[in-house]
């Protein structure tokens, strides 16, 4: 059930200043309903927002992909995770001091998620219900992507030859629902 209350079970990342559209959970929802497959992960389509409230730049997104998601930005910002998964992958970063970031939470969850062969539980909802207010920047994190694919050498044997982009810093904001 999706609700916008703290027992919900599902954590949707908002970026500050991004807007969703007005019958985003219902859509969702609904996706959940008529989902006859296990789902732990949902990604959406998004596009971008002007002050003007004009859409712009749609980002129509491909099935899950895991090496199109270490080395680009196709897969974006719109990301809805169970919430024990969420929270195990907030557990696992390891250095306190550091921020959590929506790439590295994914990285985990998607690590642990592949580990336990139930990759095939992150699922595309094919509509755009998530608007970026500012441009789409890279937060893929180069040092922690290297340091986590080393340490996981047996996980990512195979993605040696990434060229990954650089890194942007952004605000997180997360609304548990």
């Amino acid at each position: 059930k999706i609700s916008f209350q703290k027992n919900g079970e599902w954590v949707f990342f908002l970026r500050e200043g991004d807007l969703l559209t007005e019958n985003s959970f219902e859509i969702i929802q609904f996706f959940l309903k008529n989902t006859s497959e296990e789902c732990n992960v949902i990604f959406t389509d998004e596009d971008e927002i002007d002050d003007k409230g004009n859409r712009h730049n749609p980002n129509f997104k491909p099935a899950w992909n895991r090496e199109l998601f270490l080395c680009s930005r196709q897969f974006g910002n719109s990301w809805i995770i169970k919430k024990d998964l969420w929270n195990m992958a907030i557990n696992s970063i390891s250095n306190e001091n550091e921020k959590p970031t929506i790439f590295k939470i994914l990285l985990n969850i998607i690590y642990f998620l592949e580990t336990n062969k139930k990759i095939n539980t992150i699922k595309h909802l094919p509509a755009i219900i998530y608007h970026n207010r500012k441009k789409i920047e890279n937060n893929i994190d180069n040092n922690y992507l290297v340091e986590f694919i080393n340490k996981k050498r047996d996980f990512f044997g195979t993605l040696n030859n990434i060229q990954i982009s650089s890194l942007t810093k952004s605000n997180i904001f997360i609304w548990q629902c």
